[in-house]
């Protein structure tokens, strides 16, 4: 079963409340004592008994997504994607999750969502760029309910999948999807953009092809906490 997508509001306020539940310093009260190399923002935080840094707990979730080229193949999976193994190119990219178009889930007869997922970096251990395309054809009535869903495939399996990382898309991101338009945004040094040919702007055209594209960035380079 997929996990449900926590809005972002709510990501940034379990950080926040996280941060003030932090446990006490060690003994004697000297938190510049406890040895947190190698501990994420979290971790230290806890350890060093103070609140923590909401922002850089966020980046550093995201470079964790990168750094796991593996489970982003598995979860992609989770999501009815068919993509394979995170390997060598001999070529450019050096790594690539090579995806194919499939039929996504469908309950609805008026709308048909074919999708496809890959990821491609330079080494074995991270990925740096992750790609989401849906081709979504309209044939009939898309006002029933069934098929308002299909229509939300994008939107729901983008933030399905980064909510397994404890990350969202944020609102443009998520308003350009719901919408079926283009967007782009920069998320903790990150950047995702969608692109929708054509834009729907809420409406459905017989057929519109919508690619999302998930680019990481360089802040912070380490995950490990620094003091």
């Amino acid at each position: 079963m997929l996990r449900t997508a926590l809005p972002f509001a709510a990501m940034l306020g379990a950080v926040a409340l996280a941060g003030c539940q932090a446990g006490a310093p060690p003994e004697g009260g000297n938190a510049s004592a406890v040895n947190t190399a190698g501990m994420n923002e979290e971790q230290a935080a806890m350890a060093e008994g103070r609140a923590v840094k909401p922002e850089l707990v966020l980046q550093q979730r995201w470079q964790q997504m990168f750094a796991h080229p593996a489970q982003i193949v598995a979860d992609a999976k989770q999501f009815g994607f068919d993509v394979g193994s995170y390997t060598a190119t001999n070529g450019s990219p050096a790594y690539q999750a090579a995806g194919r178009m499939k039929p996504m889930k469908s309950d609805s007869g008026a709308v048909t969502v074919m999708g496809a997922f890959g990821a491609a970096g330079a080494s074995a251990d991270r990925a740096d760029m992750l790609t989401f395309t849906f081709d979504v054809t309209v044939k009939g009535d898309a006002k029933g309910k069934s098929a308002r869903t299909m229509l939300m495939t994008p939107k729901r399996i983008v933030s399905g999948f980064l909510s397994r990382f404890q990350i969202g898309a944020g609102d443009t991101i998520t308003s350009a999807l719901t919408q079926r338009n283009s967007g782009e945004a920069t998320l903790h040094g990150n950047s995702i953009r969608v692109v929708s040919a054509p834009e729907a702007d809420g409406a459905a055209p017989a057929h519109a092809t919508i690619t999302v594209t998930i680019s990481r960035g360089t802040a912070p380079a380490d995950t490990a906490h620094k003091a």
